[in-house]
């Protein structure tokens, strides 16, 4: 059972995805389609997906190479900091496409 911090965290980072972030678009992210299993979210800052997504990500998107030190876990989701590289380079492709 969710205890009333976990909730509140759900309804934080819910608030966020939807108010903040965009819907990614798996062809546009320069890695293999595979990487992402369902919906991901993103903005400047950051690449969101669902917990439980992490191993089809690391393997088929190289984010195993990702230190820990740009990677949250905040209730059901995993968020990807920007200052790592590897989500940077992502970041770039997924906003280059915005404006083409």
């Amino acid at each position: 059972m969710l205890t009333q911090i976990d909730e509140q965290i759900e309804k934080l980072m819910w608030d966020f995805i939807h108010n903040d972030c965009k819907v990614g678009d798996r062809e546009k992210t320069g890695l293999d389609p595979r990487a992402f299993i369902g919906t991901f979210w993103y903005n400047y800052d950051a690449i969101i997906i669902v917990k439980g997504n992490e191993r089809v990500l690391n393997y088929y998107g190289g984010f195993e190479y990702i230190d820990a030190d740009y990677i949250r876990e905040y209730g059901n989701y995993v968020v990807y900091s920007a200052e790592a590289d590897r989500v940077q380079e992502v970041l770039e492709n997924l906003m280059e496409t915005e404006d083409a």
